[in-house]
């Protein structure tokens, strides 16, 4: 789409935590289409190549400077487990979590009924409600909580996530 300009053009982008110069394929062809950006904004710990093509870098504060919510599924068998992780230290120089870039950014631009939250933890507490689980209970369960349960074998009553629900070697999808 950046190359293209169809089915419009996108003239800026903000980068957020990623590098996609070196993370996507094709690195030419993305340094191609970024540079056909009018303004490149990118928020990040380092300088990365994506960085050095930004026009505005902005310091991210780092996973010691913020508060953040931490999903280890794959670490306990498949359990879904939850930890929220604590800032050790304020964000240091001018670097703010990515969450309060986004909510002054929405501020901003007038769509503040979409982030009402006042700080990260009322967010958080907001995302987590269907689930049933609090960022009090995250706070007072330091290591974390199990929730939900792993079923095992789940293909046999309905088949794996594909077209004809059965293993496929070969992927019509894909072709």
């Amino acid at each position: 789409v950046l190359l293209s300009g169809k089915p419009y053009p996108i003239k800026a982008m903000i980068v957020s935590g990623s590098n996609p110069v070196l993370s996507s394929p094709n690195s030419e062809k993305v340094k191609r289409a970024l540079g056909e950006l009018e303004l490149l904004v990118v928020m990040d710990n380092f300088m990365s190549a994506t960085a050095e093509m930004a026009d505005i870098v902005l310091p991210a504060a780092t996973f010691l400077e913020r508060t953040d919510l931490c999903s280890w599924y794959f670490m306990h068998l498949g359990i879904p487990y939850l930890t929220l992780r604590k800032p050790v230290v304020e964000p240091l120089w001018e670097s703010w979590p990515d969450w309060k870039f986004w909510f002054e950014l929405a501020g901003r631009m007038g769509y503040e009924e979409y982030f009402p939250w006042q700080d990260i933890e009322a967010a958080l507490d907001y995302f987590l409600q269907p689930s049933g689980i609090t960022i009090k209970q995250l706070k007072e369960e330091s290591a974390g909580l199990f929730y939900g349960s792993v079923k095992h074998k789940k293909y046999l009553e309905r088949g794996f996530n594909t077209p004809s629900k059965k293993v496929e070697l070969y992927s019509e999808t894909m072709e």
